[in-house]
């Protein structure tokens, strides 16, 4: 074997270890989250939104991707909830989680109330910078 076939044996090696390792780690942290599911303790990530929940915000360390189109509706369903009452994006987001345990990111709140925006359901409340409220009327501005 030459010196080539040797650092290309030793990266192959490498590359295996370093999977098996992961593969192992990964295994370990769903054997912990069964057991913790088994015996109905909280598992790290649920601890984290509870304490999130509690002081009224969203962390970024408890956001999960939510697919665009169910954050657009679970966004409408929260305004929906406010009766046509003035609200800010935290606020939406509150609801949201209060409702269904949902974090959802800011930018993905504030996307979509621009797009309730652009589809007249949502409409900005005159004279505040980061407040909306549901169009109730139906009139698009």
């Amino acid at each position: 074997m030459d010196l080539v076939e040797l650092d290309a044996a030793e990266w192959i090696k490498s590359q295996i270890e370093a999977a098996r390792k992961a593969a192992y780690e990964e295994g370990y942290a769903a054997a912990i989250r069964d057991m913790q599911q088994a015996l109905g303790l909280p598992t790290k990530r649920e601890k984290k939104s509870v304490e999130v929940a509690a002081k009224g915000r969203v962390s970024e360390d408890t956001k999960l991707t939510t697919p665009r189109g169910l954050t657009r509706q679970l966004v409408e369903e929260a305004f929906l909830k406010t009766s046509g009452k003035p609200v800010a994006p935290i606020e939406i987001q509150k609801l949201v989680f209060d409702q269904t345990g949902t974090n959802l990111a800011s930018t993905s709140v504030r996307r979509a109330i621009e797009h309730l925006v652009e589809k007249g359901r949502v409409i900005r409340v005159a004279g505040a910078d980061a407040l909306w409220r549901m169009n109730l009327d139906g009139v698009k501005e």
